[in-house]
């Protein structure tokens, strides 16, 4: 049988090449983290095209990402000690339930389904960040940026894909439900299951990261205040792009898969540059960089569309650096943990994040979605200035 990894060993040595049977199980991976994250990208023009209230709407997004991401460090946990292959095929299965919203109606049948979308996607990513970032000693960011990038992609053609299906289909739109079975599928057939580790308890594992905390807590910060920044953007920009009158291609899904393209063209290169120049002059550069893009992108409504969507694919390439370089640098500063390192460096920025749809949308729905943005963009300064907290090159 195909498979991701091959059992390491009993010293749990991580191989120094990718082997060519794991490259089936890795596009299989890759593959699945595309779809977790088309269900995870619906929200935000679901509730514009059901013509939600953005208040509730935040509200809702927000119950359900932290339900689901405040249990991710305890999943990357379990993925460490050997469950990743469960981890990996329930995960992508969960997250599909967000498929099923054009067949409910009622805030709490809404509300139940997004946060059994959010905890798929907290089983699914610690898991797979994990494998992918085991897969090569020598390239851990170049790995980890694939397995982001396919994430990414997903969550670009998210919105047009369920626009498209819910104008054709209505509440047919179910329909897509059978992308994550067909990838839970992929996945049973292309991961070997990993044989369960001897792992010291929790504790132990918890005061082993406490050592590394100095540089950690620096980097949950910038990673933190990243997320915030680009949440806000995600949330609000149908409506901002609804409210200057932008063609219905872009409101509809056609904005957000330029930011998040952006995005994905960001991951390969930034954990390249990371691998080689050290995490904290390519966040420094990037973060400045995404602060400048998103403020022109802001204050200057009135000029061209395609330099508003240049400004915009910008915002999303520099933003989209923070993920690639602090996950890979999670996983270098906890070898043998690479489960548990991606899920504090994304699952526990992400709970806290998670706010971010309510702030924005309460203060869209009294002041515009462009002030929901900018208020929350003040995070930027953040991310600039903590970053410098973090280790040069190595």
């Amino acid at each position: 049988m195909p498979s991701l990894l091959q059992p390491e060993s009993a010293q749990h040595t991580v191989p120094s090449a990718v082997a060519p049977s794991a490259l089936g199980g890795f596009l299989a991976l890759v593959s699945a983290h595309g779809c977790v994250d088309i269900a995870v990208g619906i929200w935000p023009i679901y509730k514009t095209l059901a013509g939600l209230d953005l208040a509730m709407a935040g509200l809702v997004a927000t119950v359900a990402s932290m339900s689901g991401n405040a249990a991710q460090f305890l999943f990357g946990v379990a993925a460490d000690r050997g469950w990743q292959r469960i981890m990996l095929v329930l995960g992508v299965l969960l997250a599909g339930c967000s498929f099923w919203l054009p067949l409910v109606s009622g805030w709490p049948m809404m509300t139940a389904l997004l946060a059994a979308t959010f905890v798929g996607s907290a089983m699914f990513h610690p898991a797979g960040a994990g494998l992918a970032g085991g897969i090569s000693a020598q390239s851990k960011g170049f790995f980890v940026a694939l397995f982001l990038a396919g994430g990414y992609a997903g969550t670009a053609v998210s919105q047009a894909l369920f626009s498209a299906t819910w104008t054709m289909l209505g509440s047919g739109a179910v329909v897509l439900f059978t992308l994550p079975v067909a990838c839970a599928i992929g996945l049973a057939w292309q991961v070997q299951p990993q044989p369960r580790r001897d792992f010291p308890p929790l504790a132990e594992s918890l005061v082993l990261m406490s050592r590394q905390w100095p540089h950690l807590w620096v980097m949950f910060v910038v990673q933190v205040s990243s997320t915030v920044t680009a949440l806000a953007v995600i949330f609000l920009l149908p409506d901002l792009l609804l409210a200057r009158k932008s063609p219905t291609w872009l409101v509809a899904g056609g904005g957000h898969a330029i930011l998040i393209l952006g995005a994905c063209a960001a991951l390969v290169p930034s954990g390249h540059l990371a691998d080689r120049l050290g995490p904290r002059l390519v966040l420094t550069v990037a973060n400045l960089a995404s602060g400048v893009a998103l403020a022109a992108f802001l204050l200057l409504p009135d000029i061209h569309p395609l330099w508003s969507m240049l400004l915009l694919a910008t915002f999303g390439f520099t933003n989209a650096a923070n993920n690639p370089v602090l996950v890979a640098e999670g996983n270098r500063l906890l070898p043998g943990q690479g489960a548990a390192a991606s899920a504090l460096l994304m699952g526990l920025p992400w709970c806290l994040a998670a706010m971010t749809p309510l702030v924005a949308g309460t203060i869209a729905a009294h002041s515009g979605a462009a002030a929901g943005i900018g208020w929350l963009a003040l995070s930027v300064p953040v991310s600039v200035a903590i970053g410098l907290g973090l280790r040069g090159h190595r």
